[in-house]
């Protein structure tokens, strides 16, 4: 009788079945196979997360999309066109007043494991840095992004 014991790591069939088994009856680890295995998202995470301090940079303005495109959407009571997106993200991240007041709140954000509805109070509470969105109108947007 041998009393070798094979190393887990080793048995392919047995991590195979207990991946499945993990994959079948939790979605966080369904969702992260999901995106890890999809290219585009894999490109991403090569270019823009290769060290600490881009995949907070990259974090950061991953909220801050996500922040502007919910409450556009629920302003606006249809989905906003990703330009527009883009374009607000781009003017808060340029304008220091507006990057300083993000940045630290979604510091916080991370810190403090809020959910995204008190990081939206947050950013709103914070100098009011979205009150302008409550009140931009979208054809606007796409025209004063053409003149600059």
């Amino acid at each position: 009788m041998s009393m070798i014991k094979t190393n887990p790591w080793d048995d392919h069939t047995f991590m195979n079945r207990k991946g499945q088994e993990l994959l079948n009856k939790n979605d966080f680890f369904r969702d992260l196979s999901k995106i890890m295995e999809n290219k585009e998202f894999s490109l991403f995470l090569q270019k823009y997360m290769f060290n600490s301090l881009e995949i907070q940079n990259s974090l950061l303005y991953i909220k801050l999309y996500e922040t502007v495109k919910n409450k556009l959407d629920k302003t606006n009571k249809k989905n906003v066109d990703k330009n527009v997106i883009i374009y607000i993200i781009y003017s808060i991240m340029t304008d220091r007043k507006y990057r300083k007041i993000f940045v630290n709140v979604i510091g916080n954000f991370i810190k403090e494991s809020s959910n995204n509805n008190e990081l939206l109070e947050n950013l709103v509470k914070e100098k009011k840095m979205l009150e302008n969105l409550k009140i931009i109108d979208e054809s606007k947007l796409l025209k004063d992004s053409k003149t600059h």
